[in-house]
């Protein structure tokens, strides 16, 4: 059977959930609608837009076989959201009834967008990110001062994660604060949110800004963090998330804190991060992962070897079935 990715876009979705798992199985990437051509298969995610959803009804209509894959809830959009508002969600459950299967990266989203075909198939990473090794930091790459001791730090946009740092808060602060130039706040997103950055975590010094990186250079600049914080405000949308931004932080040995979601309770029972439940879980988790670096360092260990089980290379056949077979009842999720 003949099969067809196409990837309209170049973000981390498509990236991950198209580009990669093309990429290990040898299927055909292409940009623009004319070249699906006559493909048997064709895979694609996110079909929002009432055009593009109205395409996976014609290819369904030509006998052909149709996976659309969801990795965010689009119907459970916080206000404060940069896509809120943008789009209606009628023409994306359009897609997803008429698709012949429907790739979801949590079981909240196969709940939401399954329609009796969904599949689960958890975010993982290439398997090269395990080789990334941490890079000295340097006036270059660190900014304009000497690269701090400590950094502490998170990456994302509070355009797209508008009330999420709020979670950790002044716990940020109250841990790093007292140890002065011993440890900092680091931030890889844009500039323009560092400010607010500094006010939300309660910092009494600037948040050093990374800027954004590329997603193929992205690995390596997060290997020179020695903490990663991944806060998630408890609410539909967020319980839909995948585990990707810790994993992606596992995967080069950075150890990970992150709120108590459905995936991230999966994945501390699978070593892959530490809980925070609340204000003082913030505090306590960062406190020791701060001041013991022996303990640290073991925490980094154990969150590459739970990456080591979660690359796409190895999980390759979960997408081959996905993409390929006609009987996905073995392949469904139940959580």
């Amino acid at each position: 059977m003949s099969a067809v990715v196409y990837a309209r876009h170049d973000d981390g979705s498509a990236f991950y959930r198209l580009r990669e798992p093309a990429r290990v199985l040898g299927v055909e990437v292409v940009e623009h609608l004319p070249h699906v051509g006559s493909a048997e298969t064709v895979v694609l995610n996110r079909p929002i837009e009432p055009g593009l959803a109205e395409q996976v009804r014609l290819w369904r209509a030509e006998g052909r076989r149709v996976v659309v894959d969801m990795d965010d809830d689009f119907d459970a959009v916080v206000p404060e959201h940069h896509i809120h508002g943008l789009y209606t969600t009628e023409h994306l459950h359009a897609a997803c009834k008429a698709a012949s299967v429907v790739t979801c990266s949590t079981p909240a989203l196969v709940r939401r967008y399954g329609y009796g075909h969904g599949v689960l198939i958890r975010n993982r990473i290439p398997e090269s990110y395990l080789s990334v090794e941490r890079r000295s930091r340097t006036l270059t790459n660190a900014g304009h001062s000497a690269p701090g001791g400590t950094w502490v730090g998170w990456y994302g946009s509070l355009g797209s994660h508008p009330r999420d740092p709020a979670v950790a808060g002044r716990a940020v602060g109250e841990v790093l604060n007292p140890l002065g130039g011993d440890a900092e706040f680091v931030f890889v997103g844009p500039e323009k949110d560092g400010p607010r950055l500094r006010e939300i975590f309660g910092l009494c010094r600037d948040v050093r800004t990374l800027g954004f990186y590329a997603l193929n250079a992205l690995p390596q600049v997060l290997s020179e963090l020695d903490i990663g914080i991944v806060p998630l405000e408890l609410n539909p949308f967020n319980e839909a998330k995948s585990w990707l931004k810790g994993l992606e932080l596992a995967a080069v040995g950075v150890p990970v804190i992150a709120s108590p979601t459905s995936e991230y309770r999966r994945a501390e029972v699978e070593g892959g991060c530490w809980l925070a439940p609340g204000p003082l879980g913030w505090r306590n988790q960062l406190d020791k992962l701060v001041s013991k670096p022996e303990w640290r360092a073991e925490q980094a260990e154990r969150g590459r070897e739970w990456a080591a089980t979660q690359t796409i290379e190895q999980h390759a056949d979960e997408w081959r079935t996905a993409w390929y077979s006609h009987d996905h009842a073995t392949a469904r999720a139940t959580g």
